[in-house]
């Protein structure tokens, strides 16, 4: 069974909390990370793979900033090919076009999606890929296994837990409950850095119509609070007590 995991990077946290005020929407940020749905997607497939069930593990993401740092990061996990579609692209339909075409360019069994990403809080392009590709679908799916008739997931719909049987190809996305995410070892680091990563535009796998939706700028919403020094243990605790009100 080939496997493709869709790799989201994400800015990281702290390299946001710099940002004060309004930014403009191309602000440069130099810290990414691996989205963390997808790194419970690349989590379950690197289980299949221990099990014996994968013969290919495939790490793909649409993107131009924080895409070699998430699909070395991948690598290192245990993926077994890394492939960057370079582009800015934000639209969940656009992304889920170039999705399915390289699904069906390589013979993809099953896709692997995060059930939504931790950014833009989209929960759209696994559906949008599975209605593209016209393979069946399961969104946040909590476990899966495999037998010789396909997958066999559950998923939580509300106040009722069901049991779906799901034919191959398919797609499923994931929830955070689904697997425990894996930490690399500094010699699977070194080894991904040297690995090779297949880069291509998005000019070559689909015709995509210009994007409908822009975005003007990024701002906190949160607003960031100063710290205070204080003189004594004393003042701290009144402080947590009565400003904080953090402790009784």
């Amino acid at each position: 069974m080939k496997v493709l995991v869709a790799i989201k990077p994400t800015a990281e946290k702290f390299a946001l909390d710099v940002l004060t005020g309004e930014q403009p929407a191309d602000v440069k940020i130099d810290k990414w990370q691996l989205d963390p749905f997808s790194e419970v997607a690349l989590a379950q497939a690197l289980c299949l793979k221990r099990e014996g069930q994968v013969s290919e593990l495939i790490a793909l993401t649409v993107a131009t900033d924080g895409a070699e740092s998430a699909l070395r990061h991948a690598l290192a996990l245990g993926a077994d090919r890394a492939i960057q579609i370079d582009s800015s692209l934000r639209e969940p339909l656009s992304i889920a076009t170039l999705l399915h075409a390289k699904c069906e360019q390589e013979g993809i069994s099953l896709a692997l999606f995060g059930k939504q990403s931790s950014d833009g809080d989209h929960h759209q392009i696994a559906q949008m890929t599975a209605g593209l590709w016209r393979v069946g679908h399961v969104a946040n799916a909590q476990s899966l296994s495999r037998d010789d008739t396909g997958l066999c997931l559950s998923q939580t719909l509300g106040q009722e837990q069901q049991t779906v049987r799901l034919a191959l190809p398919a797609v499923v996305s994931c929830d955070l409950r689904l697997a425990e995410p894996g930490f690399a070892t500094l010699p699977n680091i070194m080894k991904a850095r040297r690995r090779p990563i297949e880069c291509l535009p998005a000019s070559a796998l689909a015709p995509l119509a210009p994007e409908r939706t822009r975005v003007l700028a990024r701002r906190s919403s949160m607003a960031a609070r100063g710290g205070q020094s204080v003189g004594c243990v004393a003042e701290l605790v009144q402080k947590l007590k009565h400003e904080a009100k953090v402790v009784s």
